[in-house]
């Protein structure tokens, strides 16, 4: 735990927290004396705790089943105001923290244990599904439960993010799979649309009823991450969606599916029945939203993960081009959720991800994440300015600086196929609009590494007579219809607009509406600008040695797999292998899991969960002497009738590899309960 001073020059305090096992910390909230509170993950049976407290004592196994706590350290970071375990005989994680005005703590996080602590009279004091999110709140002594509750379907469920309003109601977003998680009459969304969604519940004060409780999600895979609360009871979640159906409002921000997963951001009204705003947010490859903060006037400060190139940034942010294989992001969005106030990439030439966030009085946003780029941009005179290991905790704090809008203008291109075709052009940070025309060319500098123009190619040149300064911009909307583009960009939503950067062309566009056939996006005033669509074209691997295991058990969806081999992809090229989505194929099973669900570590890519009602492990990293090894596991899945050979196939992204293979092919005699946990603990390591 680590408390810095307001310019980031000095420690206040830094200190250790845990035992002699693993010990991890996910969520922290500070109150209005300096205070932190922190919960986390331990495998400790020594972790420190104090006398009083609601569980001094550990209740997990150590090394194989942990239990959630509770720390609450003082203002210096010198003595523990109180430490508690909180959890049961089975694994328990605390995800979440808020705090109240009077000290109360707020916890949310996932559990497997059927006697989780908690209160009579709670919305759930009973454990419903196989793994149960939870909501606990804690008295400001530590010494008593104000309520423990679980909340959950017969399926899994997750508390990701915790907010506290002024009157104690608490706010919890996360992921659920069961189709009977409890919802509320009224509510914005009272039916799963699909095996996951994420959910957003609001929990009174005194834990004995759910204000709301709503689904929230499409089609795909959906997962809510963090959660905020403004003074007026609207709730804030960000997360990630590979739906291409979520929920998005009319005016909204960008209300098409970007890429292979996006992040969300929704705002929900105080009483959870309608949504104020939601908008996707991403490029056309993966992201995720991991935390959200919401200042006194409604805008929404969001950080997490893109993979994408094409993430929307803002003309003048601190960086507006792409950094590595993986990079950070910080959002400000609107009150109305209609525009970005500012959007950057935040990281070096690795890998990089925000974690948590939290915003000021004076509006300047504070961001912590993880990084392995040795040249992650630190500012002089910080703590700690050089690479420390792989990977480094970060801490940034962004500030802002407000600009005067300008004027509208609308301009009729000539010399596009079709005739002319509307422009408009809205100019911010300038001492007049002055507008001479606007130059359409077939010719222009070459686009970036897998884009090509339509058909015919067009690039855009401003003439203007408005005075601007260094950071001036234009806001571009281009009905394109004089331009054609494939059928699979047009339908797709992947065209981009893109402005050219002095070196090359760096995408800009803040929204796409393929219905009415409008781009828009922010471009310096004096560049030139075009329409790009991706020109991506498949390659077969190399070399692909798969090994397959089957187990085949009596009942539907009983069976299971084990894939294990090497792969070297068709250019003989190192890749970052989840920059894309991964479908791996088995006989007759398929399966698709999103980038942007995959966890990474030390160049090592791994998932763990339950897509389509089956159990799913899968890992990819480098081997030492070139290409990679693959590992997948799978149980809960339908592999009936399966007889040698059998053809295995993965595909990431546009590369892919087949064979077919003799499998070692196994029958049980009896069958077992699907994802009985002494199948499944030797997948609970997920280090």
């Amino acid at each position: 735990m680590t408390k810095l001073n307001p310019t980031g020059s000095a420690l206040v305090y830094t200190t250790y927290l845990g035992g002699d096992g693993f010990d991890q910390g996910h969520g922290i909230a500070v109150d209005a004396t300096g205070n932190a509170y922190v919960t986390g993950h331990t495998f400790s049976t020594n972790f420190p705790t104090t006398t009083g407290t609601v569980q001094p004592g550990f209740s997990g196994v150590s090394s194989i089943i942990g239990d959630a706590f509770v720390t609450k350290l003082n203002a210096t970071g010198s003595a523990l105001v109180y430490s508690t375990y909180l959890g049961g005989g089975d694994d328990d994680e605390g995800f979440g923290m808020a705090v109240d005005a009077t000290g109360n703590a707020y916890v949310t996080g996932q559990t497997l244990s059927t006697n989780f602590p908690t209160t009579a009279g709670t919305v759930q004091p009973g454990f419903a599904g196989t793994i149960d999110a939870f909501m606990t709140k804690l008295n400001p002594t530590g010494s008593g439960l104000v309520y423990s509750t679980y909340l959950g379907g017969d399926s899994d469920d997750l508390g990701n993010g915790i907010a506290v309003d002024a009157t104690g109601n608490a706010y919890v977003t996360g992921l659920t799979f069961s189709t009977n998680f409890p919802t509320t009459p009224g509510a914005f969304q009272t039916t799963p649309n699909f095996a996951s969604d994420a959910f957003v519940v609001k929990l009174n004060a005194a834990g004995t009823a759910l204000v709301y409780s709503t689904f929230l999600g499409g089609d795909g895979f959906d997962q809510g991450h963090g959660i905020a609360v403004d003074a007026e009871g609207n709730a804030y979640a960000t997360g990630g969606t590979s739906s291409t159906n979520f929920p998005t409002t009319t005016g909204a921000f960008r209300t098409t599916f970007g890429g292979r997963s996006d992040a969300f951001v929704t705002k929900l009204n105080g009483d959870g029945s309608a949504l104020v705003y939601s908008t996707y947010l991403g490029g056309f490859s993966s992201d995720r939203g991991n935390a959200i903060a919401v200042d006194a006037t409604g805008n929404a400060y969001v950080t997490g993960l893109t993979f994408s190139t094409n993430f929307p940034t803002t003309p003048g942010a601190v960086r507006e081009t792409f950094g590595g294989i993986l990079d950070a992001f910080m959002v400000k969005l609107n009150p109305a959720g209609t525009a970005l106030v500012y959007s950057t990439f935040l990281g070096g030439s690795s890998l990089d991800e925000g974690f948590g966030i939290a915003v000021d009085t004076a509006g300047s946003a504070y961001v912590t994440g993880g990084t392995e780029s040795p040249d992650f941009p630190t500012t002089p005179g910080a703590v700690q300015t050089g690479f420390g290991g792989t990977p480094d905790a970060f801490v940034a704090k962004l500030a802002e600086i407000n600009t005067p809008a300008g004027g509208n203008v609308l301009v009729q291109p000539v010399d596009l196929a079709t005739g002319t075709t509307p422009v408009t052009l809205t100019f911010s940070n300038v001492t007049g609009a002055g507008v001479t025309g606007l130059a359409t060319s077939r010719t222009g500098p070459p686009p970036p590494a897998g884009f090509k123009p339509g058909s015919p190619p067009t690039y855009f040149d401003i003439t203007t007579t408005a005075v601007s300064s260094a950071s001036a911009s234009v806001q571009v909307c281009i009905n394109y219809t004089g331009i054609t583009f494939s059928a699979f960009s047009s339908t797709a939503g992947l065209m981009r607009l893109m402005h050219f950067a002095g070196t090359g062309f760096v995408d800009v566009t803040t929204s796409l509406d393929t219905t009415a056939a409008v781009i828009c996006g922010l471009v310096n005033s004096l560049s030139p600008f075009a329409i790009f669509e991706p020109s991506i074209q498949a390659q077969a691997f190399a070399t692909f040695r798969p090994k397959v295991e089957i187990e085949l058990s009596p009942g539907a969806n009983n069976d299971s797999f084990e894939v294990e081999g090497s792969f070297t992809l068709g250019a003989g090229a190192g890749i970052a292998p989840l920059t894309e989505d991964l479908t791996l194929k088995v006989g007759s099973y398929s399966t698709t899991i999103p980038a942007g669900f995959f966890k990474q570590k030390k160049g090592q890519f791994k998932f763990r969960g339950v897509i389509d009602g089956v159990r799913l492990t899968a890992k990819i990293q480098p081997r030492a002497r070139g290409g990679f090894k693959f590992e997948a596991e799978g149980k809960c899945a339908e592999l009936t009738g399966t007889v040698n050979p059998v053809t295995v196939e993965l595909t990431i992204g546009e590369d892919v590899g087949s064979a077919t293979v003799k499998a070692d092919i196994s029958s049980r005699s009896e069958g077992r309960k699907c994802g009985d946990r002494r199948d499944d603990d030797k997948d609970d390591d997920d280090d």
